[in-house]
Protein backbone atom coordinates (compact mmCIF):
# COMPACT_ATOMS: atom_id res chain seq x y z
CA UNK A 1 0.00 0.00 0.00
CA UNK A 2 2.84 2.14 0.40
CA UNK A 3 4.41 2.09 -2.70
CA UNK A 4 0.96 2.35 -4.42
CA UNK A 5 0.76 5.62 -2.38
CA UNK A 6 3.98 6.71 -3.60
CA UNK A 7 3.34 6.14 -7.21
CA UNK A 8 0.31 8.04 -6.84
CA UNK A 9 1.87 10.58 -5.22
CA UNK A 10 4.22 11.11 -7.93
CA UNK A 11 2.01 10.88 -10.62
CA UNK A 12 -0.14 13.71 -8.99
CA UNK A 13 2.79 16.04 -8.35
CA UNK A 14 4.00 15.74 -11.77
CA UNK A 15 0.60 16.75 -13.00
CA UNK A 16 0.54 19.49 -10.76
CA UNK A 17 3.69 20.66 -12.03
CA UNK A 18 2.44 20.24 -15.50
CA UNK A 19 -0.04 22.47 -14.87
CA UNK A 20 1.37 25.07 -13.40
CA UNK A 21 2.34 28.32 -15.26
CA UNK A 22 4.93 29.13 -13.00
CA UNK A 23 6.62 26.34 -12.99
CA UNK A 24 6.55 25.67 -17.02
CA UNK A 25 7.87 29.51 -17.80
CA UNK A 26 10.79 28.60 -14.69
CA UNK A 27 12.18 25.68 -16.84
CA UNK A 28 11.41 27.34 -20.26
CA UNK A 29 13.96 29.73 -19.24
CA UNK A 30 16.60 27.82 -18.30
CA UNK A 31 19.28 27.53 -21.50
CA UNK A 32 20.49 24.21 -21.14
CA UNK A 33 17.17 22.46 -20.75
CA UNK A 34 15.65 24.33 -23.52
CA UNK A 35 18.53 23.77 -26.01
CA UNK A 36 18.57 20.00 -24.89
CA UNK A 37 14.89 19.67 -25.54
CA UNK A 38 15.47 20.48 -29.08
CA UNK A 39 18.51 18.38 -29.69
CA UNK A 40 16.33 15.62 -27.91
CA UNK A 41 13.22 16.26 -30.30
CA UNK A 42 15.72 16.09 -33.34
CA UNK A 43 17.05 12.73 -32.04
CA UNK A 44 13.17 11.35 -31.58
CA UNK A 45 12.71 12.15 -34.78
CA UNK A 46 15.21 9.88 -36.27
CA UNK A 47 15.15 7.43 -33.95
CA UNK A 48 11.35 6.93 -33.76
CA UNK A 49 11.21 3.56 -35.39
CA UNK A 50 14.08 2.15 -33.87
CA UNK A 51 12.35 2.81 -30.81
CA UNK A 52 8.61 1.42 -32.00
CA UNK A 53 10.29 -1.56 -32.79
CA UNK A 54 12.40 -1.99 -29.33
CA UNK A 55 9.25 -1.06 -27.27
CA UNK A 56 7.25 -3.87 -30.08
CA UNK A 57 9.92 -6.72 -29.11
CA UNK A 58 10.08 -6.19 -25.60
CA UNK A 59 6.32 -6.01 -25.34
CA UNK A 60 6.36 -9.71 -27.34
CA UNK A 61 9.29 -10.79 -24.85
CA UNK A 62 6.93 -10.35 -21.95
CA UNK A 63 3.97 -12.06 -23.64
CA UNK A 64 5.97 -15.10 -24.42
CA UNK A 65 7.62 -15.37 -21.11
CA UNK A 66 7.02 -18.35 -19.30
CA UNK A 67 4.31 -20.87 -20.83
CA UNK A 68 0.35 -20.56 -19.48
CA UNK A 69 -0.18 -23.98 -17.47
CA UNK A 70 -3.00 -25.18 -20.46
CA UNK A 71 -5.10 -24.32 -23.15
CA UNK A 72 -8.48 -22.62 -21.97
CA UNK A 73 -11.83 -24.12 -23.08
CA UNK A 74 -12.53 -21.32 -24.81
CA UNK A 75 -9.83 -21.18 -26.83
CA UNK A 76 -10.63 -24.63 -27.83
CA UNK A 77 -14.16 -23.41 -28.83
CA UNK A 78 -12.63 -21.09 -30.97
CA UNK A 79 -10.64 -23.48 -32.74
CA UNK A 80 -12.94 -26.38 -33.37
CA UNK A 81 -15.58 -23.54 -34.11
CA UNK A 82 -13.63 -22.55 -36.75
CA UNK A 83 -12.32 -25.56 -38.28
CA UNK A 84 -16.17 -26.79 -38.12
CA UNK A 85 -16.56 -23.58 -40.17
CA UNK A 86 -14.59 -23.80 -42.64
CA UNK A 87 -15.13 -27.76 -43.08
CA UNK A 88 -18.82 -28.01 -43.12
CA UNK A 89 -19.85 -24.56 -43.64
CA UNK A 90 -22.02 -25.11 -40.39
CA UNK A 91 -21.17 -24.60 -36.15
CA UNK A 92 -20.80 -27.43 -33.97
CA UNK A 93 -24.77 -28.00 -33.90
CA UNK A 94 -24.99 -27.89 -37.32
CA UNK A 95 -26.27 -24.82 -38.13
CA UNK A 96 -25.32 -23.69 -41.57
CA UNK A 97 -23.31 -20.15 -41.86
CA UNK A 98 -24.62 -19.21 -38.66
CA UNK A 99 -24.55 -14.96 -38.04
CA UNK A 100 -23.71 -16.00 -34.29
CA UNK A 101 -22.24 -18.89 -32.59
CA UNK A 102 -22.96 -20.00 -28.81
CA UNK A 103 -20.61 -19.71 -26.31
CA UNK A 104 -20.25 -22.86 -23.92
CA UNK A 105 -17.12 -21.03 -21.58
CA UNK A 106 -16.92 -17.64 -19.80
CA UNK A 107 -19.09 -15.88 -22.23
CA UNK A 108 -22.80 -16.75 -23.24
CA UNK A 109 -22.65 -15.74 -27.04
CA UNK A 110 -19.16 -15.65 -29.77
CA UNK A 111 -18.50 -14.04 -32.63
CA UNK A 112 -17.69 -16.55 -36.02
CA UNK A 113 -14.69 -14.00 -37.07
CA UNK A 114 -11.96 -15.07 -35.20
CA UNK A 115 -12.68 -18.74 -35.19
CA UNK A 116 -12.74 -17.89 -38.68
CA UNK A 117 -9.12 -16.18 -38.06
CA UNK A 118 -8.12 -19.21 -36.42
CA UNK A 119 -9.13 -21.89 -39.04
CA UNK A 120 -6.02 -21.80 -41.26
CA UNK A 121 -3.35 -21.92 -38.16
CA UNK A 122 -5.00 -25.32 -36.83
CA UNK A 123 -5.41 -26.55 -40.40
CA UNK A 124 -1.68 -26.19 -41.10
CA UNK A 125 -0.69 -26.73 -37.17
CA UNK A 126 -3.22 -29.09 -35.74
CA UNK A 127 -5.30 -28.50 -32.64
CA UNK A 128 -2.44 -27.24 -30.66
CA UNK A 129 -0.78 -24.92 -28.31
CA UNK A 130 0.45 -22.99 -30.99
CA UNK A 131 -2.13 -23.25 -33.56
CA UNK A 132 -4.42 -20.93 -30.84
CA UNK A 133 -1.18 -19.05 -28.75
CA UNK A 134 0.36 -18.17 -32.04
CA UNK A 135 -2.98 -15.70 -33.79
CA UNK A 136 -3.38 -14.84 -30.47
CA UNK A 137 0.28 -13.07 -30.34
CA UNK A 138 0.11 -11.75 -33.29
CA UNK A 139 -3.30 -9.96 -32.69
CA UNK A 140 -1.50 -8.67 -29.80
CA UNK A 141 0.96 -7.21 -31.73
CA UNK A 142 -1.22 -6.17 -34.43
CA UNK A 143 -3.46 -4.14 -31.74
CA UNK A 144 -0.15 -2.41 -30.27
CA UNK A 145 0.87 -1.27 -33.69
CA UNK A 146 -2.61 0.04 -34.79
CA UNK A 147 -2.74 1.62 -30.99
CA UNK A 148 0.62 3.60 -31.90
CA UNK A 149 -0.73 4.71 -35.52
CA UNK A 150 -3.73 5.88 -33.92
CA UNK A 151 -1.90 8.13 -30.79
CA UNK A 152 0.33 8.94 -33.35
CA UNK A 153 -2.41 10.50 -35.77
CA UNK A 154 -4.21 11.75 -32.83
CA UNK A 155 -1.48 13.79 -30.59
CA UNK A 156 1.77 13.07 -32.49
CA UNK A 157 4.66 10.64 -31.95
CA UNK A 158 5.81 12.02 -28.10
CA UNK A 159 2.08 10.37 -27.62
CA UNK A 160 2.22 7.65 -29.74
CA UNK A 161 5.54 6.63 -27.78
CA UNK A 162 3.74 7.02 -24.39
CA UNK A 163 0.67 4.90 -25.47
CA UNK A 164 3.01 2.49 -26.70
CA UNK A 165 5.09 2.13 -23.56
CA UNK A 166 1.81 2.01 -21.49
CA UNK A 167 -0.15 -0.97 -23.47
CA UNK A 168 3.49 -2.66 -23.25
CA UNK A 169 3.60 -2.60 -20.03
CA UNK A 170 -0.12 -2.84 -19.15
CA UNK A 171 -0.42 -6.49 -16.98
CA UNK A 172 -3.65 -6.22 -18.14
CA UNK A 173 -2.99 -6.47 -21.71
CA UNK A 174 -0.31 -8.73 -21.63
CA UNK A 175 -1.87 -11.64 -19.76
CA UNK A 176 -5.37 -10.65 -22.34
CA UNK A 177 -2.17 -11.71 -24.87
CA UNK A 178 -1.20 -14.84 -24.05
CA UNK A 179 -3.97 -16.68 -24.81
CA UNK A 180 -6.79 -16.37 -27.50
CA UNK A 181 -9.92 -14.62 -26.47
CA UNK A 182 -12.53 -12.37 -28.03
CA UNK A 183 -11.79 -9.57 -25.73
CA UNK A 184 -8.15 -8.64 -27.71
CA UNK A 185 -9.73 -9.33 -30.59
CA UNK A 186 -12.40 -6.78 -29.71
CA UNK A 187 -9.84 -4.10 -28.45
CA UNK A 188 -7.79 -4.82 -32.24
CA UNK A 189 -10.82 -4.21 -34.62
CA UNK A 190 -11.38 -1.25 -32.04
CA UNK A 191 -8.22 0.32 -32.92
CA UNK A 192 -8.72 -0.29 -36.66
CA UNK A 193 -12.11 1.42 -36.86
CA UNK A 194 -11.02 4.08 -34.79
CA UNK A 195 -7.77 4.87 -36.72
CA UNK A 196 -9.43 4.86 -40.29
CA UNK A 197 -11.83 7.34 -39.07
CA UNK A 198 -9.22 9.62 -38.25
CA UNK A 199 -7.66 9.24 -41.01
CA UNK A 200 -10.59 10.10 -42.85
CA UNK A 201 -11.20 6.67 -44.06
CA UNK A 202 -14.75 6.95 -44.16
CA UNK A 203 -15.76 3.71 -46.43
CA UNK A 204 -13.27 1.67 -45.10
CA UNK A 205 -14.39 2.62 -41.56
CA UNK A 206 -17.68 1.20 -42.03
CA UNK A 207 -16.85 -1.82 -43.46
CA UNK A 208 -14.76 -2.32 -40.27
CA UNK A 209 -17.08 -1.18 -37.73
CA UNK A 210 -19.50 -3.98 -40.10
CA UNK A 211 -17.18 -6.57 -39.17
CA UNK A 212 -16.62 -5.67 -35.72
CA UNK A 213 -20.07 -6.40 -34.79
CA UNK A 214 -19.29 -10.49 -35.53
CA UNK A 215 -15.98 -10.34 -33.01
CA UNK A 216 -18.34 -9.91 -29.86
CA UNK A 217 -21.48 -8.99 -28.59
CA UNK A 218 -19.83 -6.63 -26.22
CA UNK A 219 -19.19 -4.57 -30.15
CA UNK A 220 -22.94 -4.07 -30.21
CA UNK A 221 -22.69 -1.33 -28.48
CA UNK A 222 -19.64 0.08 -29.33
CA UNK A 223 -19.64 -0.06 -32.75
CA UNK A 224 -23.17 1.30 -33.72
CA UNK A 225 -21.61 4.20 -30.93
CA UNK A 226 -18.70 4.94 -33.18
CA UNK A 227 -20.35 4.54 -36.80
CA UNK A 228 -23.26 7.16 -34.61
CA UNK A 229 -20.39 9.43 -33.51
CA UNK A 230 -19.61 9.78 -37.39
CA UNK A 231 -22.56 10.86 -39.20
CA UNK A 232 -23.30 13.33 -36.34
CA UNK A 233 -19.96 14.99 -35.36
CA UNK A 234 -18.22 14.74 -38.39
CA UNK A 235 -20.81 16.58 -40.57
CA UNK A 236 -22.87 19.33 -38.01
CA UNK A 237 -19.25 20.19 -36.56
CA UNK A 238 -16.40 19.61 -38.90
CA UNK A 239 -18.47 20.22 -41.90
CA UNK A 240 -18.23 16.80 -43.74
CA UNK A 241 -20.33 16.82 -46.63
CA UNK A 242 -22.56 13.78 -46.38
CA UNK A 243 -22.13 11.78 -49.70
CA UNK A 244 -18.25 11.25 -47.84
CA UNK A 245 -19.89 9.53 -45.21
CA UNK A 246 -23.11 8.00 -46.76
CA UNK A 247 -21.03 5.07 -48.23
CA UNK A 248 -19.51 4.03 -45.26
CA UNK A 249 -22.82 4.67 -43.45
CA UNK A 250 -24.51 1.92 -45.92
CA UNK A 251 -22.02 -0.62 -45.86
CA UNK A 252 -21.99 -0.76 -41.82
CA UNK A 253 -25.86 -1.41 -42.42
CA UNK A 254 -25.47 -3.84 -44.93
CA UNK A 255 -22.31 -5.49 -43.56
CA UNK A 256 -23.83 -5.68 -40.21
CA UNK A 257 -27.39 -6.30 -40.75
CA UNK A 258 -27.35 -10.22 -39.87
CA UNK A 259 -25.89 -9.06 -36.26
CA UNK A 260 -28.78 -6.19 -36.00
CA UNK A 261 -31.34 -9.54 -36.94
CA UNK A 262 -29.19 -11.67 -34.20
CA UNK A 263 -29.65 -9.12 -31.77
CA UNK A 264 -33.52 -8.56 -32.60
CA UNK A 265 -33.95 -12.02 -32.95
CA UNK A 266 -32.88 -12.97 -29.25
CA UNK A 267 -34.09 -9.48 -27.62
CA UNK A 268 -37.57 -10.22 -29.06
CA UNK A 269 -37.88 -14.28 -28.62
CA UNK A 270 -38.27 -15.22 -31.86
CA UNK A 271 -37.29 -17.98 -34.21
CA UNK A 272 -34.12 -18.60 -36.17
CA UNK A 273 -34.55 -17.96 -39.91
CA UNK A 274 -32.56 -17.34 -43.05
CA UNK A 275 -31.50 -14.53 -45.12
CA UNK A 276 -30.23 -15.46 -48.08
CA UNK A 277 -27.26 -18.24 -47.30
CA UNK A 278 -26.63 -17.18 -43.32
CA UNK A 279 -28.96 -18.29 -40.59
CA UNK A 280 -30.00 -15.84 -37.77
CA UNK A 281 -29.78 -18.04 -34.81
CA UNK A 282 -31.68 -17.90 -31.58
CA UNK A 283 -29.14 -18.57 -29.05
CA UNK A 284 -29.46 -21.02 -26.26
CA UNK A 285 -28.85 -18.30 -23.59
CA UNK A 286 -29.53 -14.68 -23.99
CA UNK A 287 -26.05 -12.73 -24.86
CA UNK A 288 -24.77 -10.31 -21.62
CA UNK A 289 -24.81 -7.08 -23.72
CA UNK A 290 -28.99 -7.60 -24.35
CA UNK A 291 -29.54 -7.85 -20.10
CA UNK A 292 -29.13 -3.83 -19.81
CA UNK A 293 -29.50 -2.14 -16.61
CA UNK A 294 -32.41 -0.31 -18.59
CA UNK A 295 -34.41 -3.79 -18.95
CA UNK A 296 -34.17 -4.21 -14.75
CA UNK A 297 -35.20 -0.38 -14.27
CA UNK A 298 -32.96 2.70 -14.33
CA UNK A 299 -31.81 4.45 -10.91
CA UNK A 300 -28.32 6.46 -10.80
CA UNK A 301 -27.52 4.81 -7.73
CA UNK A 302 -26.56 1.50 -9.81
CA UNK A 303 -25.12 3.81 -12.52
CA UNK A 304 -23.07 5.31 -9.96
CA UNK A 305 -22.11 1.65 -8.62
CA UNK A 306 -21.46 0.59 -11.84
CA UNK A 307 -18.74 3.41 -12.55
CA UNK A 308 -16.95 3.13 -9.46
CA UNK A 309 -16.20 -0.67 -9.83
CA UNK A 310 -15.40 0.48 -13.66
CA UNK A 311 -12.83 2.41 -12.43
CA UNK A 312 -11.77 -0.01 -9.68
CA UNK A 313 -11.06 -2.90 -12.38
CA UNK A 314 -9.88 -0.41 -14.86
CA UNK A 315 -6.99 1.25 -12.70
CA UNK A 316 -6.92 -0.49 -9.32
CA UNK A 317 -7.49 -4.48 -10.30
CA UNK A 318 -9.74 -4.83 -7.80
CA UNK A 319 -10.96 -8.20 -8.51
CA UNK A 320 -14.91 -8.25 -8.38
CA UNK A 321 -17.56 -11.65 -8.46
CA UNK A 322 -19.80 -9.64 -10.81
CA UNK A 323 -16.80 -9.86 -13.53
CA UNK A 324 -17.15 -13.81 -13.55
CA UNK A 325 -14.71 -16.64 -12.02
CA UNK A 326 -11.61 -16.35 -14.43
CA UNK A 327 -8.34 -15.19 -12.90
CA UNK A 328 -6.58 -14.95 -16.13
CA UNK A 329 -7.25 -11.55 -16.82
CA UNK A 330 -6.68 -9.73 -13.87
CA UNK A 331 -3.32 -9.96 -12.26
CA UNK A 332 -5.30 -8.34 -8.67
CA UNK A 333 -2.24 -8.94 -6.54
CA UNK A 334 -0.81 -5.98 -6.01
CA UNK A 335 -2.60 -4.27 -8.40
CA UNK A 336 -3.16 -0.83 -6.65
CA UNK A 337 0.30 0.15 -7.86
CA UNK A 338 -0.86 1.18 -10.93
CA UNK A 339 -3.20 3.59 -9.22
CA UNK A 340 -1.00 6.37 -10.16
CA UNK A 341 -2.67 6.23 -13.80
CA UNK A 342 -6.07 7.75 -12.40
CA UNK A 343 -4.52 11.65 -12.27
CA UNK A 344 -3.09 10.83 -15.53
CA UNK A 345 -6.44 9.22 -16.61
CA UNK A 346 -7.98 12.37 -15.51
CA UNK A 347 -5.57 15.07 -16.94
CA UNK A 348 -5.96 13.09 -20.72
CA UNK A 349 -9.86 13.53 -19.97
CA UNK A 350 -9.53 16.65 -19.07
CA UNK A 351 -7.18 17.67 -22.03
CA UNK A 352 -9.16 15.86 -25.04
CA UNK A 353 -12.34 17.48 -23.79
CA UNK A 354 -10.65 20.87 -24.18
CA UNK A 355 -9.49 20.61 -27.27
CA UNK A 356 -12.95 18.46 -28.60
CA UNK A 357 -14.76 21.69 -27.49
CA UNK A 358 -12.72 23.79 -30.03
CA UNK A 359 -13.43 21.88 -33.08
CA UNK A 360 -10.05 18.96 -33.33
CA UNK A 361 -12.19 16.09 -34.38
CA UNK A 362 -9.16 13.60 -33.62
CA UNK A 363 -9.38 14.38 -29.87
CA UNK A 364 -13.22 14.28 -29.88
CA UNK A 365 -13.09 10.98 -31.83
CA UNK A 366 -10.62 9.94 -28.54
CA UNK A 367 -13.52 11.17 -25.89
CA UNK A 368 -16.27 9.27 -28.11
CA UNK A 369 -14.26 6.16 -27.77
CA UNK A 370 -13.82 6.36 -24.45
CA UNK A 371 -17.64 6.58 -23.59
CA UNK A 372 -17.90 3.82 -26.63
CA UNK A 373 -15.95 0.95 -24.94
CA UNK A 374 -17.39 2.04 -21.54
CA UNK A 375 -21.01 1.38 -22.49
CA UNK A 376 -21.00 -2.62 -22.54
CA UNK A 377 -19.97 -2.20 -18.76
CA UNK A 378 -22.29 0.87 -18.17
CA UNK A 379 -25.83 -0.39 -19.66
CA UNK A 380 -24.74 -4.40 -18.80
CA UNK A 381 -23.83 -4.93 -14.94
CA UNK A 382 -23.30 -7.66 -14.95
CA UNK A 383 -20.93 -7.96 -17.76
CA UNK A 384 -17.52 -10.38 -18.26
CA UNK A 385 -14.50 -8.96 -18.27
CA UNK A 386 -13.73 -9.68 -22.01
CA UNK A 387 -15.94 -6.80 -22.77
CA UNK A 388 -14.11 -4.39 -20.86
CA UNK A 389 -10.99 -5.22 -22.47
CA UNK A 390 -11.16 -2.38 -25.66
CA UNK A 391 -11.39 0.08 -22.58
CA UNK A 392 -7.60 -0.41 -22.36
CA UNK A 393 -7.17 1.19 -25.93
CA UNK A 394 -9.13 4.82 -24.58
CA UNK A 395 -7.36 4.25 -20.97
CA UNK A 396 -3.97 3.97 -22.51
CA UNK A 397 -4.59 6.79 -25.26
CA UNK A 398 -5.63 9.53 -22.50
CA UNK A 399 -3.19 8.51 -20.59
CA UNK A 400 -0.69 9.02 -22.99
CA UNK A 401 -1.89 12.26 -23.90
CA UNK A 402 -1.43 13.60 -20.31
CA UNK A 403 2.15 12.00 -20.28
CA UNK A 404 2.74 14.06 -23.42
CA UNK A 405 1.91 17.28 -21.92
CA UNK A 406 3.70 17.03 -19.14
CA UNK A 407 6.55 15.90 -20.85
CA UNK A 408 6.18 19.02 -23.11
CA UNK A 409 5.65 21.45 -20.48
CA UNK A 410 8.20 20.44 -17.99
CA UNK A 411 10.93 20.01 -20.52
CA UNK A 412 13.13 16.55 -20.09
CA UNK A 413 12.09 16.36 -16.73
CA UNK A 414 8.98 14.37 -16.70
CA UNK A 415 9.64 12.22 -19.24
CA UNK A 416 12.36 9.92 -17.69
CA UNK A 417 9.79 10.12 -14.55
CA UNK A 418 6.92 8.74 -16.04
CA UNK A 419 9.13 5.64 -17.76
CA UNK A 420 10.10 4.81 -14.40
CA UNK A 421 6.89 5.23 -13.06
CA UNK A 422 5.64 2.55 -15.36
CA UNK A 423 8.65 0.72 -15.14
CA UNK A 424 8.13 0.35 -11.79
CA UNK A 425 4.56 -0.35 -11.75
CA UNK A 426 5.34 -3.05 -14.04
CA UNK A 427 8.37 -4.54 -12.29
CA UNK A 428 5.94 -4.61 -8.75
CA UNK A 429 3.59 -6.18 -10.34
CA UNK A 430 5.89 -9.20 -12.06
CA UNK A 431 5.11 -12.11 -9.25
CA UNK A 432 1.31 -11.37 -9.44
CA UNK A 433 1.89 -12.46 -13.06
CA UNK A 434 4.54 -14.53 -13.54
CA UNK A 435 4.57 -16.25 -10.04
CA UNK A 436 4.23 -19.63 -8.82
CA UNK A 437 0.89 -18.42 -6.85
CA UNK A 438 -0.46 -16.82 -9.84
CA UNK A 439 0.15 -19.95 -12.24
CA UNK A 440 -1.67 -22.17 -9.83
CA UNK A 441 -4.03 -19.76 -9.18
CA UNK A 442 -5.08 -19.90 -12.92
CA UNK A 443 -4.28 -23.83 -13.51
CA UNK A 444 -8.23 -24.88 -13.13
CA UNK A 445 -9.08 -22.04 -16.15
CA UNK A 446 -6.51 -23.35 -18.32
CA UNK A 447 -7.60 -26.66 -17.92
CA UNK A 448 -3.82 -28.01 -17.05
CA UNK A 449 -3.54 -31.25 -17.89
CA UNK A 450 -6.21 -32.03 -19.90
CA UNK A 451 -4.23 -32.36 -23.17
CA UNK A 452 -1.80 -34.74 -21.70
CA UNK A 453 -4.57 -36.67 -20.47
CA UNK A 454 -6.24 -36.87 -23.69
CA UNK A 455 -2.35 -37.75 -25.06
CA UNK A 456 -2.22 -40.79 -22.79
CA UNK A 457 -5.63 -41.99 -23.82
CA UNK A 458 -5.22 -42.03 -27.45
CA UNK A 459 -1.92 -43.53 -26.95
CA UNK A 460 -3.37 -46.90 -25.36
CA UNK A 461 -4.61 -47.38 -28.88
CA UNK A 462 -8.07 -48.07 -27.53
CA UNK A 463 -11.19 -48.94 -29.27
CA UNK A 464 -13.38 -46.36 -27.73
CA UNK A 465 -12.22 -42.99 -25.56
CA UNK A 466 -15.24 -42.10 -23.23
CA UNK A 467 -14.45 -38.43 -22.27
CA UNK A 468 -16.63 -36.92 -19.51
CA UNK A 469 -18.92 -33.90 -20.19
CA UNK A 470 -18.19 -32.21 -16.92
CA UNK A 471 -14.98 -30.87 -17.97
CA UNK A 472 -16.27 -27.54 -17.22
CA UNK A 473 -18.83 -25.67 -15.58
CA UNK A 474 -20.87 -23.91 -17.89
CA UNK A 475 -24.22 -23.54 -19.29
CA UNK A 476 -23.96 -26.16 -22.04
CA UNK A 477 -21.14 -28.91 -20.82
CA UNK A 478 -22.09 -31.47 -23.00
CA UNK A 479 -21.51 -29.08 -26.45
CA UNK A 480 -18.06 -27.45 -24.86
CA UNK A 481 -16.84 -31.28 -23.75
CA UNK A 482 -17.51 -32.15 -27.11
CA UNK A 483 -14.91 -29.52 -28.48
CA UNK A 484 -12.45 -29.86 -26.08
CA UNK A 485 -12.39 -33.47 -26.72
CA UNK A 486 -12.39 -32.31 -30.52
CA UNK A 487 -9.57 -30.17 -29.50
CA UNK A 488 -7.44 -32.47 -27.34
CA UNK A 489 -7.96 -35.71 -29.72
CA UNK A 490 -7.52 -33.28 -33.06
CA UNK A 491 -10.72 -35.14 -34.38
CA UNK A 492 -11.82 -34.02 -37.75
CA UNK A 493 -14.94 -31.57 -38.60
CA UNK A 494 -17.37 -34.57 -39.35
CA UNK A 495 -16.47 -36.49 -37.01
CA UNK A 496 -19.14 -38.06 -34.78
CA UNK A 497 -18.24 -37.90 -30.87
CA UNK A 498 -22.28 -39.72 -30.36
CA UNK A 499 -22.95 -43.56 -29.30
CA UNK A 500 -21.09 -45.71 -30.73
CA UNK A 501 -18.13 -43.52 -32.44
CA UNK A 502 -14.26 -43.91 -31.18
CA UNK A 503 -14.38 -40.58 -29.18
CA UNK A 504 -17.51 -40.13 -27.09
CA UNK A 505 -18.56 -37.78 -24.96
CA UNK A 506 -21.23 -38.46 -21.88
CA UNK A 507 -21.95 -37.94 -18.28
CA UNK A 508 -20.16 -40.76 -16.42
CA UNK A 509 -23.09 -40.47 -13.39
CA UNK A 510 -25.51 -43.28 -13.45
CA UNK A 511 -23.16 -45.00 -16.66
CA UNK A 512 -22.18 -48.63 -16.40
CA UNK A 513 -18.42 -48.25 -15.70
CA UNK A 514 -17.56 -51.74 -15.69
CA UNK A 515 -14.37 -52.48 -17.36
CA UNK A 516 -13.96 -53.12 -20.85
CA UNK A 517 -11.36 -54.24 -22.99
CA UNK A 518 -10.15 -51.30 -25.55
CA UNK A 519 -12.55 -48.29 -23.43
CA UNK A 520 -10.63 -45.71 -21.86
CA UNK A 521 -11.97 -43.40 -19.86
CA UNK A 522 -11.07 -39.78 -19.30
CA UNK A 523 -12.46 -38.53 -16.19
CA UNK A 524 -13.00 -35.40 -14.17
CA UNK A 525 -12.55 -34.58 -10.66
CA UNK A 526 -16.24 -34.99 -10.06
CA UNK A 527 -16.00 -38.12 -11.51
CA UNK A 528 -13.47 -40.30 -9.87
CA UNK A 529 -15.99 -41.98 -7.30
CA UNK A 530 -17.65 -43.70 -9.92
CA UNK A 531 -15.19 -46.11 -10.70
CA UNK A 532 -13.74 -49.08 -9.01
CA UNK A 533 -10.40 -48.18 -8.53
CA UNK A 534 -9.39 -51.48 -8.21
CA UNK A 535 -10.19 -52.59 -11.82
CA UNK A 536 -8.55 -49.80 -13.48
CA UNK A 537 -5.34 -48.68 -13.84
CA UNK A 538 -5.24 -45.07 -13.26
CA UNK A 539 -3.13 -42.26 -14.55
CA UNK A 540 -3.97 -39.18 -12.74
CA UNK A 541 -3.29 -35.69 -14.86
CA UNK A 542 -4.32 -32.98 -12.54
CA UNK A 543 -7.56 -31.94 -13.16
CA UNK A 544 -8.41 -35.04 -15.16
CA UNK A 545 -7.50 -38.99 -14.86
CA UNK A 546 -7.17 -41.66 -17.28
CA UNK A 547 -8.62 -44.87 -16.46
CA UNK A 548 -7.87 -48.18 -18.39
CA UNK A 549 -9.07 -51.31 -17.52
CA UNK A 550 -6.78 -53.06 -15.59
CA UNK A 551 -6.00 -56.29 -17.77
CA UNK A 552 -5.00 -53.57 -20.97
CA UNK A 553 -2.98 -51.24 -18.55
CA UNK A 554 -0.91 -54.45 -16.78
CA UNK A 555 -0.40 -55.62 -21.09
CA UNK A 556 0.54 -51.79 -21.58
CA UNK A 557 3.15 -51.81 -19.01
CA UNK A 558 4.23 -55.32 -19.66
CA UNK A 559 5.41 -54.55 -23.37
CA UNK A 560 6.74 -51.30 -22.16
CA UNK A 561 9.24 -53.37 -19.97
CA UNK A 562 10.03 -56.25 -22.56
CA UNK A 563 10.65 -53.44 -25.10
Amino acid sequence: MILSLSFLTAACLLCALGASSAVCSALDHIGPLRRLRAGTDRLLSRLEWPLFALLLASALALRVCQALPGVTADEMLIAVQGRALLGTGADLSGVPFPAFLPGYGSSTAMGPLLPLLTAPFTALLGMTELAVRLPAQLIALLSLALSYLLARRIGGRRMALFALLALALSPWHVMASRFLNAGMAALCMVALCALLLACGRYTAAGVALGLSMYVSDGLWLVAPAMQLFAVLYLPLVQRVPLRRLLPGLLLFLLVSLPALCTIAVNALDLPSFRLLLVTIPRLPTAPQTLTTIFSQGFSFDALEGTAVSLLEWLVCAVKLDEFGGTNAYIPYEGGLVFLFTLPLLAGGLLCALSRARAGRMRFALLTALAVACALPRLLCPTVSVEHLLPLLLPTALLAALCASEISRRLRLVGTPALCALYAAATLALVPAVYGEDFVYSVESEFRAGFMPAAEYARAQAPEHIIVTNALYPCVDSQRLGEAMARFALDLPADASVGDGAPVQVAGLSGRDLSPVEGTVYLASMNDLDYFDWDAYDIQDFGLYTVFTPLEAGAAGAGDSEGA
